[in-house]
């Protein structure tokens, strides 16, 4: 077919093209980083360091000590669809490689500064290729061992417009430290050495055992709170650790599934996981793991996404059997049950409100004149169930949504609220990606009423919280904070984390009177500031439709 030339649709050069895959491969530092430590370890290294300044956006260096690239296939590396990893269309059915379409280093060369420093040879002769924008400047024989070093400079330098859509310089070093912690859990084999800005993040030994790597990472809480879990059928093999059933998070942030040495994303592999565990969780908690599957490589298809994020199962019904068997026999009677003390109530010694001289009443009130400044009482309540509580008053039977009740009154005393110290401080640990969100919150977070100080390593303590707030609410309250984005205001995602982390009802009649009356005390007792209803009425009428 004979090809003509229109002045409406034209082919598009060299380098738009490129920078076009960049977009789809290269969305910010992290993928630039996860893209070349997948190219060192299919080089097989064991070793790899890593290193960025200005949040990798000045600087990426990634060394190896892997196999190294040949002098001949060096252009051939920065150029698209170009790969060592497969040949044809049937080979995406057996992948055994992380990488396999060839446009990573190409991307990323067409929107950054690069140089490439490598060795194929143990004798010390290597080659530096350097290239702006994907145009090769120079290819000079240099010296090194056995390796590859990538140097990545000025990300997105010819692209401004990209430079704009990033994150924050704090929230993308946190899409650094994730991916890093992905990396470092998935190949406890490997050595990783992580340093920003000359200083040195973190450095994990090859060989070291899963479980402490868990612990460096992720924090001696989470290591301590795991149980060892292993299954092998056929070709199927899963090893790694489960969460006692003591020990949930109220979101999936603490859940790592690793898949033939990927790293993946699997809703479908997390219900697994979740469903395994039956009627040990309530609802809303999620179990925590770090678990590695070994399938069959036919069983999965990684070319789903243009970063491999997520990959496709096939066999799913013989997997979920497997995985299923795999938890329930874990978390079988055998395991020694998990003994902790309650949480103690929060004991108010004193408030962050109260005046700092001595008060001396000038008027003594009569008993009287005391109840008419409480707020007037509205029913009588008759009982509470889960988060509801029933409240009889002068229309019928008003049922009170309380989780909704409670975001209406914080959302109310926010700004004005007092602090109620605790006698007994909670810690906390948070692991590093977790650790300069909340450093960076704490002045944000004590004008909410919550008093936090770090306590050195990955330990902190909460000293005082809001009075709204339950003492067992507020570990499940960073953790749903911490796990928000660090985009957009700081005060709306707080509120988030309010709504999230009031799931509770009331525990008792007295306390749910309390929270009937503050409710209607508000400005508006009827709606929460979404819009969602917190009560509605049944009246006799209703009652009698009921009988019909």
């Amino acid at each position: 077919m004979t090809i003509f030339f229109s002045k409406r649709i034209a082919f598009l050069d060299e380098i738009t093209i490129n920078q076009i895959a960049a977009g789809e491969v290269v969305e910010n530092s992290a993928s630039v980083i996860k893209e070349l430590i997948e190219n060192s370890l299919d080089a097989q290294a064991t070793e790899i360091f890593i290193e960025i300044r200005g949040e990798g956006r000045g600087l990426i260096r990634i060394t190896d000590n892997g196999e190294g690239i040949h002098p001949e296939d060096l252009l051939l590396s920065i150029a698209r669809n170009a790969t060592s990893k497969i040949r044809l269309v049937d080979d995406l059915n057996q992948l055994m490689s992380l990488g396999f379409r060839g446009e990573a280093l190409a991307a990323i060369a067409s929107v950054s500064k690069i140089e490439i420093l490598t060795s194929a040879e143990k004798g010390g002769k290597g080659f530096l290729l350097k290239a702006e924008g994907a145009r090769v400047e120079q290819v000079v024989p240099a010296a090194r061992t056995q390796g590859t070093t990538v140097e990545v400079n000025s990300l997105f330098f010819n692209v401004p417009a990209r430079r704009k859509f990033q994150k924050t310089p704090q929230a993308e070093y946190g899409e650094i430290h994730k991916i890093l912690t992905q990396f470092a859990l998935c190949y406890p084999e490997v050595k990783f050495e992580f340093t920003r800005e000359g200083r040195r993040i973190f450095s994990l030994e090859k060989g070291e055992p899963l479980k402490e790597r868990i612990s460096h990472l992720l924090g001696a809480e989470y290591a301590q709170g795991m149980v060892p879990l292993e299954q092998k059928e056929g070709g199927l093999i899963l090893k790694g650790f489960i969460s006692k059933p003591s020990l949930h998070w109220p979101n999936r942030k603490g859940q790592y599934a690793f898949i033939n040495g990927r790293i993946i994303s699997s809703p479908y592999l997390s219900q697994l996981v979740l469903q395994g565990y039956g009627t040990r969780l309530s609802s809303h908690r999620y179990p925590l793991y770090v678990i590695h599957l070994q399938l069959p490589p036919a069983w999965i298809d990684p070319n789903v996404h243009p970063q491999k994020k997520e990959i496709r199962l096939r066999e799913q019904q013989a997997l979920s059997s497997f995985i299923l068997k795999a938890v329930e026999k874990t978390l079988s009677p055998s395991l020694p049950p998990s003994f902790a003390l309650p949480d103690l109530p929060p004991y108010v010694e004193s408030s962050l409100c109260e005046p700092s001289l001595p008060f001396t009443p000038t008027h003594s009130f009569t008993r009287e004149e005391e109840l008419s400044f409480l707020p007037k009482k509205r029913g009588e309540v008759l009982a509470f169930w889960n988060r509801y509580v029933l409240l009889r008053d002068a229309e019928g039977i008003r049922v009170i949504d309380v989780p909704s009740a409670r975001v209406r009154i914080a959302a109310e005393k926010r700004g004005r609220v007092c602090s109620q110290n605790l006698l007994l401080p909670l810690q906390i640990e948070c692991h590093a990606q977790e650790q300069a969100h909340l450093l960076s919150s704490l002045t944000l977070l004590e004008e909410e009423g919550m008093v936090i100080r770090h306590f050195g390593g990955d330990s902190f303590l909460v000293e005082a919280i809001p009075s709204f707030m339950k003492r067992e609410e507020v570990t499940d309250f960073l953790r749903l904070f911490l796990a928000e984005e660090e985009t957009g205001e700081k005060s709306k995602r707080l509120f988030r984390a309010y709504v999230r982390a009031f799931k509770k009802g009331v525990s008792s009649i007295d306390e749910g009177e309390l929270l009937v009356e503050t409710l209607f005390a508000t400005q508006d007792p009827d709606w929460t500031p979404e819009g969602k209803r917190i009560h509605f009425l049944l009246t006799e009428k209703d009652f009698a439709r009921g009988f019909l």
